[in-house]
């Protein structure tokens, strides 16, 4: 990802956009 290279900060923005989904998704299953 050409944002990760430039700009670190993008990087944790999306690590935690996705993980934010992923704990979502996961607690619609759990229910």
């Amino acid at each position: 990802m050409w944002l990760a290279d430039s700009n670190p900060s993008s990087r944790d923005y999306w690590v935690g956009h996705f993980g934010y989904l992923a704990f979502s998704h996961w607690a619609h299953s759990f229910n």
